[in-house]
């Protein structure tokens, strides 16, 4: 089995029984909390997959940034808009940040090569 893939699958198994533990000890209220601040750094995690950081650092660094930016940009924005959907809003802009991070990274253009060509372009 592929090492991506199983993670993927542990992720499934955890994020499930995180659910039903706060489904069950929390009722509906607190299932949708919890539920909420999953969702809350998955768009940062994709963005931060785009990058070559271990997997903790990916998780942790998600985490911190989705509390930060979601938060703040969805407060900014509800000046403008109602809050609930500047939530979605934010949550769906950085959903599409992530994507094509991850599509722009699968086309074949790495950063290390984009550096070389800074790097050497300033030598010149």
């Amino acid at each position: 089995m592929d090492y991506k893939s199983e993670n993927t699958i542990y992720a499934g198994i955890g994020i499930i029984t995180i659910g039903l533990f706060s489904l069950i000890f929390l009722g509906v209220t607190g299932f949708r909390t919890i539920m909420g601040f999953i969702l809350l750094f998955f768009p940062f995690y994709l963005i931060l997959d785009s990058f070559s950081l271990k997997e903790s650092e990916k998780i942790i660094y998600s985490i911190i940034l989705g509390f930060i930016f979601v938060s703040s940009l969805s407060y900014w924005l509800g000046f403008i808009i109602s809050f609930k959907v500047a939530i979605f809003v934010v949550f769906i802009v950085m959903l599409a940040i992530g994507i094509l991070l991850k599509k722009f990274r699968k086309s074949g253009i790495k950063y290390s090569d984009i550096e070389g060509e800074v790097s050497a372009a300033r030598a010149k």
